[in-house]
């Protein structure tokens, strides 16, 4: 959770990346957070962005939007201006809301304080403050930088970054960091200015460049050796003047951040901080009064004893402040985070020998809990699990992790080591056991990883086979009724294609069972189909082939609210009959597909209104929305529409039978019928 402030006009921008997440969520709260005030989401398999707020637990309806998310990533800008929001995506605006003085969409967006983010978003590329411009809150540049931007040259924000504002190509505009002795330079991050008039289609534009600057480039540098930074276009020139950074200068900037900033609010913040006062060994040339601030933002994050004086401290400079000493930061999470670098920052390493070296640092009783932290990672198809394995038996530990009642985390991640270790009667179980409502977070991975080797019958009975099949289709039907379950999930999806490649394998009956699983939890979904074209030969499922083709017809078809010419009436027709196929498989989102395709009434006709309780499963959809906005724009929710409908409806009725008794007086004859839609 991160400090964010919307004053006036405040700005917050981000890139949202998709290699590795297929979401990027970003969630503003106010200061209780205990409301998000206004939320969006960015779904990259399904194309879709969505704005919700939640007061309490409970989510108000999703407002969607199809929009093209490449896996490259977009960049993402939210302007608040209480009360609107607006949001844009690689500078086109997507949503806007609050325009309308009678509905207020998010009416309490000047009240948010924090801002969390999951998925897809990096810390390192977040950027706000009180306009388009780069002055940030916790970015801010001091006056003498801001001077320096301004002039188009380097400086360091409050984050310790790099900030430039420059010219650059419009095509092939990348720049790198020039800074001599570094093997691996930091990313260089471009953000177009959009508030730049007449920029598109010419040959440069004005962009934001920010380069999060890690403290370990102090490592190994002499103390009177100063950092010299330069930005460089592709072709190797000088993108502005190159900035000469001492010690001294940053033990002056740390000082000023200590002063003015809580960096419990900001941990990339805290980071940065903590890292350049390491690996810069500037501990012992701050006051004490910073080394007091520096010192209880350590205990905040749990690192008391990660930053190490060069020099011994005398009585002076010690911190006069002590406060009551915290627990140690979990010896596994140290490790677990020490394996995650190594891996990212050295991807060719073997991951085995990285474990292995960890574990000789890490107390015997705590390595099992290790080895269950990284199960998901050794999990994916392309790691070697049965080695990650064999090395956990050879620590002595074969047979000796349990599932825990309740502890949804531990029970899936635990589900290979079952396999492998012959325990399959506890399998069933355990997969039973998170089927339970709960809080925690399920380990899909494993799960992915158990069900390849089950459809691939290894050293499994027929029965065992079955049976492990049967409690995890009674799982994945569960998640599939929560929006919020995971079954849709990259890896589950491809245990439902390798389901159907593979179903033949299974007793006849299970054949029918598994067809119909499928296309009940994956038969609408995007993603599916388009993995299954790649992967899968429909010749050896008809039944498939026609559900294929009526899935591409819902897939082209917009979403339309009434039939009302010929071609509209076909086109229902058409999206009806597609709609039918799926109806006996009972699949997940029907409903809301025909609201969405068909309108209100979802087959045409007569009007019938659908509701239920708060509480329900069921997803409110953006028709639900544009409903309700018709409803106030019409007035209905305004008194004053109610007052004299009475006095309209009874002059109406009284007119009408004026004219029947006039007309019947004078001999006249009055046809009339009377009937609905459908009927007519």
């Amino acid at each position: 959770m991160q400090s964010f402030f919307v004053k006036d006009t405040t700005v917050f921008r981000y890139t949202a990346r998709f290699s590795q997440f297929p979401y990027a969520n970003i969630s503003f709260f106010d200061r209780a957070q205990e409301n998000i005030l206004f939320h969006l989401s960015l779904r990259q398999e399904d194309g879709l962005c969505v704005c919700s707020s939640r007061t309490g637990t409970q989510w108000s309806p999703e407002r969607p939007k199809k929009h093209r998310l490449p896996k490259t990533g977009v960049e993402v800008t939210i302007t608040f201006a209480p009360p609107q929001v607006t949001v844009a995506l690689d500078g086109e605006k997507v949503f806007s809301f609050g325009r309308r003085l009678l509905s207020r969409t998010y009416p309490n967006l000047d009240k948010i304080s924090f801002v969390s983010y999951q998925g897809g978003i990096s810390a390192a590329e977040v950027d706000f403050g009180d306009s388009t411009s780069p002055k940030l809150s916790l970015g801010a540049l001091n006056r003498a930088n801001q001077a320096l931007l301004n002039k188009g040259q380097l400086c360091l924000s409050n984050r310790l970054e790099l900030r430039a504002r420059l010219k650059v190509p419009a095509q092939g505009g990348a720049l790198t960091l020039d800074l001599p002795g570094e093997s691996s330079s930091p990313k260089v991050i471009l953000y177009p200015d959009s508030g730049k008039q007449g920029s598109r289609g010419r040959a440069s534009q004005v962009c934001d460049v920010i380069v999060l600057l890690p403290g370990r480039v102090w490592e190994g540098r002499p103390q009177g050796e100063a950092l010299d930074l330069g930005l460089l276009h592709a072709d190797g020139s000088p993108a502005c003047p190159r900035l000469r950074l001492t010690r001294e200068n940053l033990v002056k900037q740390i000082e000023d951040i200590l002063a003015k900033t809580d960096l419990g609010n900001d941990a990339l913040a805290a980071m940065q901080v903590f890292e350049h006062v390491q690996f810069g060994g500037l501990l012992d040339q701050l006051s004490s009064q910073s080394r007091a601030s520096l010192a209880s933002a350590q205990r905040f994050f749990g690192l008391d004893d990660y930053i190490k004086p060069t020099t011994p401290m005398t009585e002076e400079t010690t911190n006069p402040v002590v406060a009551p000493a915290l627990a140690p930061q979990d010896p596994v999470v140290q490790a677990q985070a020490a394996f995650g670098q190594t891996m990212r920052h050295k991807p060719e390493s073997d991951p085995l020998v990285v474990l292995e070296a960890l574990l000789s640092d890490l107390p015997k009783a705590l390595r099992p809990h290790l080895f269950l932290s990284l199960s998901e990672f050794f999990c994916h198809p392309t790691r070697d699990f049965d080695g990650f394995h064999r090395l956990f038996c050879s620590q002595g530990f074969g047979c000796s992790l349990s599932p825990e009642a309740g502890n949804l985390f531990k029970n899936s991640a635990l589900l290979p080591f079952l396999f492998l270790e012959g325990r399959h009667d506890q399998i069933c179980p355990t997969l039973r056991s998170l089927i339970d409502p709960t809080t925690g977070w399920i380990v899909t991975p494993a799960l992915a990883w158990l069900m390849r080797r089950v459809i691939a019958a290894q050293g499994l009975d027929e029965k065992t086979r079955e049976n492990i099949l049967n409690a995890y289709m009674d799982l994945i039907d569960k998640q599939a009724k929560n929006y919020w379950g995971r079954a849709h999930c990259t890896a589950l999806s491809q245990v439902a294609i390798l389901l159907l490649q593979q179903r033949d394998s299974f007793a006849d009956d299970a054949q029918r069972v598994i067809l119909k699983f499928v296309v009940r939890t994956y038969g609408l979904s995007r993603q599916f189909w388009h993995q299954l074209d790649d992967q899968f030969s429909y010749d050896t499922a008809p039944e498939l082939v026609a559900l294929r083709q009526a899935f591409a017809t819902l897939e082209a078809a917009p979403g339309r609210s009434a039939a009302d010419s010929a071609a509209d009436r076909h086109h229902h027709s058409e999206l009806a009959q597609a709609l039918a196929l799926f109806r006996p498989y009972q699949c997940r989102d029907l409903q809301r597909l025909r609201r969405e395709l068909l309108g209100p009434s979802g087959v045409g006709g007569s009007l019938r209104v659908f509701g239920c309780l708060d509480s329900a499963s069921h997803v409110a959809t953006e028709n639900v929305t544009k409903i309700l906005a018709a409803e106030v724009d019409a007035g209905l929710l305004n008194e004053d529409t109610y007052r004299g409908f009475q006095d309209r409806a009874e002059k109406v009725k009284n007119g009408l039978l004026r004219f029947l008794l006039d007309a019947k007086a004078e001999g006249k004859t009055v046809v009339g019928y009377g009937g609905g839609r459908s009927k007519g």
